[in-house]
């Protein structure tokens, strides 16, 4: 009888657990009104594609808040998973120093409530462009905030330029207290890291890479190129960093206008030219501050 019993709750279990594998559809949120005492609530692989959507589309979500309730198994190799907006700034040719945004952001709160997104495929590469904008969140700006969430260990990342597990690129806003478990290999482009890829300004604070980051130039475990003011503080790299070209560090490959202070890293620096186990590289003016390594 014991071994019937198990053998049900076995199948019960199994039957519960892939009911929530992502089907690759998306499918509006039911519950909550998008305020900080109210969020909408994110319950399904289905809600969170339905926000790439909708932030894709030009739905920025300013002022509205959002919470994940369960962990999400995003189906693995099943479905490819597009990335939450568009990121699209890029040089203005006829008046030389300006720069276009077309891009299409998320200016929400994203809470991840401690929960994790696994068995994600995370996969945006436009050859063309080639501006970026590879993460679970393509790119956030102004007042976002991505908050107290984690990418599994089963996940992957297929992109170029700016390519992040969490967040591919970012003009403003915040990351903080999130965790990448994926490791992500990239053969090609600029700016590849374990949580944003590029930062062009906005902070990231308190999150932590766990897992191997091999890509070309300006690679780090944390952010892998870093401009414009950018913060990255409290935070720190467990993972090995491979890459083939220039500027890799532990935390930050290339760091050329910003703050990286109170993180450290204790992951190996692996590749047939130079790397630094902080940073790669530096522009004059950049601050660093109790900044260690193992």
């Amino acid at each position: 009888m014991s071994k019937i019993i198990f053998t049900i709750l076995s199948l019960f279990a199994f039957m519960v657990a892939n009911a929530q594998v992502w089907d690759g559809t998306a499918k509006a949120w039911t519950k909550g009104s998008g305020t900080e005492a109210d969020p909408y609530l994110i319950e399904t692989g289905e809600n969170l594609a339905y926000l790439a959507e909708t932030v894709t589309d030009g739905e920025t979500y300013e002022g509205v808040f959002f919470k994940l309730v369960n962990s999400l198994d995003m189906g693995g190799g099943l479905h490819k998973f597009s990335p939450i907006g568009f990121f699209n700034e890029y040089a203005d040719l006829e008046n030389p120093g300006q720069m276009i945004d077309e891009s299409k952001y998320f200016l929400g709160v994203f809470d991840g409530n401690g929960k994790t997104v696994d068995n994600v495929h995370i996969y945006f590469i436009d050859a063309q462009n080639s501006v970026g904008g590879t993460g679970l969140f393509a790119c956030i700006s102004k007042n976002a905030v991505v908050k107290n969430l984690t990418i599994g260990k089963n996940s992957v990342v297929e992109g170029t330029d700016g390519s992040g597990a969490v967040v591919g690129a970012m003009t403003g806003g915040r990351v903080e207290n999130c965790v990448n478990k994926a490791s992500i290999a990239i053969t090609q482009g600029l700016g590849q890291g374990g949580i944003v890829g590029t930062m062009y300004g906005g902070t990231v604070s308190g999150c932590i890479n766990d897992a191997d980051i091999a890509g070309s130039t300006d690679l780090g475990g944390i952010a892998g190129y870093v401009d414009r003011g950018g913060v990255i503080e409290n935070c720190y790299n467990r993972g090995n960093i491979v890459f083939t070209g220039f500027f890799a560090g532990g935390l930050v490959g290339f760091l050329v206008d910003g703050t990286l202070r109170n993180c450290y890293n204790c992951g190996e620096i692996l590749s047939d030219f130079t790397g630094n186990a902080v940073v790669g590289t530096t522009e004059d003016g950049v601050v660093i501050e109790n900044c260690y390594y193992l």
